[in-house]
């Protein structure tokens, strides 16, 4: 069900950044490099700029990792659980890290709604 719903929030997040950047190439860019790239290096670099240890966990998409992991259930499996931990990059339990996830989605889904009716009003 945790999938389903942080895959439920793809398209809705792939429509508000098209609204919001008004273009397709960058819009895929930053879907694409977003949760692979950018994500971590700016948590990371903000975790230490801020002194904030718990940052990078909140971002939307280490969120939404951890909500699709089963993050409880892979502590007791010995040495893989700490890999697995830092390839997921959040210790967000999986329902609070969709409740996070869903919560930017909301507000992504806001913006791109507000910046679309702006733009297509008349």
């Amino acid at each position: 069900m945790r999938f389903v719903l942080v895959m439920a929030c793809w398209p809705v997040t792939a429509g508000s950044v098209a609204a919001l950047v008004r273009n397709r190439a960058a819009t895929v860019l930053a879907l694409v490099l977003w949760p692979l790239i950018i994500e971590r290096l700016s948590g990371l670099l903000l975790g230490r700029l801020l002194n904030i240890d718990g940052l990078h966990e909140m971002l939307p998409f280490a969120a939404a990792r951890a909500a699709m992991s089963g993050a409880p259930d892979t502590v007791s499996q010995g040495i893989d659980a700490g890999f697995t931990q830092t390839l997921i990059g959040s210790d967000l339990d999986p329902w609070a890290g969709l409740i996070v996830h869903l919560l930017y989605a909301l507000a992504i889904a806001a913006a791109g709604a507000w910046a679309y009716c702006r733009r297509e009003a008349a």
